[in-house]
């Protein structure tokens, strides 16, 4: 039976923000009216597929500064509420991938994110990929910081290059990094189509925030362009990171590598929450065991069949690490 809720009042935000004003029906629009002031500042909506409240997904659009986190938590847990008390028994949200602010209240709402999935996100210009995040009834709900603080605006630099979050725009150059000879010399795996490393650079600021990856595009301060790459991937245990990084050709020979690797490891441990990052280079690569050592990483020794080789042959790494400051 459909439910006529007639524009009354059905759910008020944890934090008393905001008030949703609903219309007809089993899946529902609503208006996000902002309290005390009685404005409208948004509209939001609940689908429940084929009418069953088995899974529901919310959505929202506010008229307000995005960076306003205020409103757009308190407007999801409204609705996650209204949802959980029809029977919802999940509640989820799938948003861009490069909409990073709607992905930090998401999780400010307590949302967990599940993952990314191809095509369920409707564009202008056709379906896109999406993260998912979702929230259980039985979930706390309690706000879910972001797993890297914000860099700096501007990123991290010493004058001479500078770290950033990578973005779409650095595709080309992030491809080129690897595609070149020498980085398919010492290559892991055959090198990501083009389109898939388009692809990690469209998300790289996501994946920033829920903690898959850190993918910073290391930027020439001279030229403005982008001259390599350092991507930090969280490991077993807590507070220790692998990182990986590699230069564009024409960058090479200019000490960037171990200019790159101090600024993230300074980073790392000031802001960043690690504890210990560890790299690892191929017995030979002469120029990545230099620049891991010209940013004062130490080596650990010598680890027997750890790298893979394109052919599928393993050869032995040499493994370097660097310590927070409190812990050397």
């Amino acid at each position: 039976m459909t439910e006529r809720t007639n524009l009354r009042l059905v759910s008020e935000g944890r934090a008393g923000l905001v008030r949703l004003r609903a219309a007809m029906g089993a899946s529902p629009t609503f208006t996000v009216v902002e309290q005390p002031t009685g404005e409208d500042v948004g509209s939001a909506a609940v689908r429940l597929p084929d009418g069953r409240p088995a899974a529901a997904d919310l959505g929202y659009a506010l008229h307000r500064d995005p960076h306003d986190h205020g409103l757009a938590v308190d407007t999801l847990r409204a609705l996650t509420e209204w949802a959980f008390a029809r029977g919802a028994r999940r509640v989820q949200v799938r948003c861009p991938l490069d909409d990073v602010d709607q992905a930090k209240a998401v999780l400010g709402a307590g949302f967990r994110f599940e993952g990314v999935q191809r095509g369920v996100v409707a564009t202008a210009w056709g379906d896109a990929d999406g993260a998912v995040f979702a929230r259980l009834p039985g979930d706390p709900g309690d706000p879910i910081p972001p797993a890297l603080p914000d860099l700096p605006a501007g990123g991290v630099g010493d004058g001479v290059i500078t770290l950033r979050v990578a973005t779409a725009a650095d595709a080309a150059a992030l491809h080129l990094e690897h595609v070149n000879d020498e980085a398919l010399r010492w290559a892991l795996t055959d090198p990501l189509p083009e389109e898939e490393t388009a692809a990690l650079a469209a998300r790289a600021a996501l994946e920033w925030v829920v903690g898959t990856r850190a993918l910073m595009a290391i930027v020439d301060d001279e030229t403005g362009d982008v001259a390599g790459r350092v991507v930090l991937r969280p490991v077993v245990p807590p507070g220790v990171a692998d990182v990986g990084a590699g230069l564009v050709p024409r960058f090479r020979g200019r000490r960037y590598l171990s200019r790159a690797l101090r600024l993230v490891s300074e980073w790392a441990f000031a802001e960043g929450g690690y504890t210990r990052l560890e790299a690892g280079v191929k017995i030979g690569n002469i120029a990545s065991a230099k620049g891991v050592e010209g940013a004062d990483w130490k080596y650990e020794g010598r680890r027997k069949a750890r790298l893979r080789n394109r052919d599928g042959s393993f050869g032995d790494e040499l493994h370097y690490a660097i310590v927070h400051p409190l812990h050397r």
